[in-house]
């Protein structure tokens, strides 16, 4: 049987504070469960990417940074290195770039958290891309 795998993109901008550990929290939700996680830390770049298997790996993993937020570069990432057929949630307080997708054949969901929660994340996507936002 094989392991199922999600992206993980996590803005680690200077806005998202103390929101980190509720992010943190919910990898480790998943990581419980048995799911390998494709974790790619950015705030105007990709600072940290990495398949993870198991929760003490992010022990090691500094989730500060400071600065504005690209997350175009995490998607462009998982792009670049065939990972865009993972089911991806994008950890984010919503502040960011328009993120394109068009080349993404998977669900990919919004998980914001702090910020303005009226404001949803501006996307581009194919119509047959499966997208929703919730609220941690």
């Amino acid at each position: 049987m094989e392991t199922m795998k999600i992206n993980a993109v996590v803005d680690v901008s200077g806005s998202m504070g103390s929101d980190i550990e509720l992010i943190k929290a919910k990898i480790a939700e998943f990581l419980n469960e048995g799911i390998e996680v494709n974790l790619v830390l950015c705030s105007i770049s990709v600072l940290f990417a990495k398949t993870i298997k198991k929760v003490e790996e992010m022990n090691d993993i500094s989730f500060t940074s400071a600065g504005g937020t690209i997350l175009q570069t995490g998607i462009d990432y998982l792009i670049l290195n065939k990972m865009e057929s993972y089911p991806t949630f994008i950890f984010s307080d919503g502040y960011c770039d328009v993120l394109d997708y068009t080349k993404f054949d998977k669900t990919f969901t919004h998980c914001k958290v702090g910020g303005d929660y009226s404001q949803d994340i501006p996307v581009k996507k194919r119509k047959t891309v499966k997208h929703e936002t919730i609220i941690l």
